[in-house]
């Protein structure tokens, strides 16, 4: 059993894999299959407090996933 948040990590030190979320499992592969399935982009929910920062925070996140 391996425990990590590191894809680099799990890809040199597994053939199979598991991820949870929650305590229940969300896919089970390969580390190739999942990076395939879900490799080529993130998805994430930003919530603000008001529209103010929207322009400021689209910035930081556009240069933090280029």
């Amino acid at each position: 059993v391996l425990t990590s948040h590191s894809m680099d990590e799990v890809e040199a030190l597994v053939s199979n894999l598991i991820i949870m979320r929650d305590g229940s499992i969300v896919v089970e592969g390969s580390p190739q299959m999942i990076k395939n399935q879900f490799g080529s982009h993130y998805k994430f929910n930003i919530v603000l407090e008001s529209t103010s920062n929207v322009e400021e925070v689209t910035t930081q996140v556009r240069s933090a996933f280029p």
